[in-house]
């Protein structure tokens, strides 16, 4: 994750506003880089609008249900 200076310098260039936001993207983007691939594509299709959302908060659940049952 990023170091805490490079935050602070960020927030204090561009607000704070501007930092939780991107920090926010940044989240969702490494949440949807580990959904399984097969997961997305079985649930997604066209008629469904909500595909994704729904998706990715299904397999970040499951990802760390499975992650406190392995520890």
């Amino acid at each position: 994750m990023l170091n805490t200076t490079i935050i602070g310098l960020f927030a204090i260039t561009f607000g704070l506003k501007v930092t939780v936001f991107y920090i926010a993207i940044s989240m969702g983007s490494l949440i949807y880089g580990f959904m399984p691939i097969g997961f997305v594509s079985q649930v997604a299709n066209e008629d469904n609008l909500f595909a994704i959302p729904v998706a990715a908060g299904l397999s970040s659940h499951s990802i760390s249900t499975l992650k406190r049952s392995i520890h």
